[in-house]
């Protein structure tokens, strides 16, 4: 009994780290972008609202006007618990006609998607930008669902917020083009200011935004940009660590077949842990959904690190897979008849190959 219920949580296991679409890099510091974006917020809310202080009551916010639901429906709603801090008191003094905007929404949600509380988010202090922003998103954005993007025009809308100088809007346009799938990204050909790049991949308090601006370095043109993502993608590969994955993916888009080459020399290495040669397979995968030329040689990468590693078989079967592509599935039907492929690799192969057989 304990045997099955322990092979039974193998495989939910492997699954999960085969099926779960983020970039798996340990981090020393585990600090990473947001589940839900500011974006998300916006979109999920069942009331938004803009509020200013009371002018009985400096430190309370009262309802100055509804940009989504209706007054009667605010007023059936909980008090705006948050006070006016007095940074924000500060701004209101220096001019009154600002306003704050709050949400009125789910709080979280359990694994199936059903919200499980709900309450008022305070997001940001008003200015003419994010009142436009806040504007087109509602017109714009009333049938995109909350999550990851999966619509140009919505990778669109938010990739023109790349360049802003408005932290908080820029911030949102990171999470959500990361968020989104990367051969969509690239498709959309979005573009970001190299010098606003190298600052987040620099600076200790924008690490959690590093991955996101290395991924964008990576499809960047112009000679600086390059030159940094063919240094540090090389440096990367040697030692392996944070946003491996982000670097690979990166050097592939600046040096094509010459990366893939210098990834296969690392990733079929025997000695090499198994989840470093996990976040590479990821890295070549993404390359190959995005960039369809590369996919031969790096299905004759993946069919060399299968030579050294077979546990890593789940990964590759189910990137083949997404490719349409079964020039590996003899190899999966052999690694499937030998009675020493382990149980969670061997349900893996048998869901890919299914169909088929």
């Amino acid at each position: 009994m304990q045997s099955g219920l322990k092979a039974i949580f193998v495989v939910a296991m492997l699954l999960a780290r085969i099926l779960d679409p983020r970039p798996a890099d340990a981090c020393v510091v585990c600090i990473s972008l947001p589940e839900a974006s500011l974006g998300d917020r916006l979109l999920s809310a069942d009331v938004i609202v803009l509020a200013r202080p009371s002018p009985d009551n400096a430190f309370r916010y009262i309802l100055a006007e509804v940009l989504k639901g209706t007054k009667e429906q605010v007023e059936n709603l909980p008090e705006i618990p948050f006070l006016v801090d007095s940074t924000t008191r500060k701004m209101f003094l220096s001019d009154p006609d600002r306003t704050v905007l709050f949400v009125y929404g789910a709080e979280s949600q359990d694994q199936a998607g059903r919200k499980l509380s709900k309450g008022w988010r305070k997001l940001f202090l008003m200015s003419a930008e994010r009142s436009q922003f806040v504007e087109i998103l509602q017109s714009h954005g009333v049938h995109w669902k909350p999550g990851i993007g999966g619509t140009s025009e919505r990778i669109q809308f938010f990739a023109n917020y790349l360049s802003s100088e408005d932290r908080v809007l820029r911030d949102t346009a990171l999470v959500e083009v990361y968020r989104a799938p990367y051969a969509l990204v690239r498709q959309t050909n979005v573009s970001a200011l190299t010098d606003q790049l190298f600052d987040d991949i620099g600076s200790i308090q924008r690490l959690n935004y590093a991955p996101a601006s290395i991924r964008l370095l990576g499809l960047q043109t112009d000679p600086d940009a390059i030159e940094v993502v063919r240094s540090r993608y090389l440096a990367r590969l040697k030692t392996a660590g944070p946003n491996l994955h982000e670097w690979a993916l990166a050097g592939i888009e600046v040096d094509g077949t010459f990366a893939i080459t210098a990834i296969d020399g690392w990733v079929t290495q025997a000695d090499w842990p198994s989840e470093d040669k996990l976040i590479l397979i990821r890295a070549l995968s993404d390359a190959g959904s995005a960039i369809p030329e590369f996919r031969p040689q790096i299905a004759e990468v993946y069919e060399r690190v299968l030579g050294a590693d077979v546990s890593l078989a789940g990964q590759i079967a189910f990137a083949m897979r997404d490719w349409n592509d079964d020039r590996l599935d003899p190899l999966f039907r052999e690694l499937l008849a030998r009675e020493e492929t382990e149980p969670a690799t061997r349900f893996v192969l048998q869901l890919v190959l299914e169909p088929e057989d």
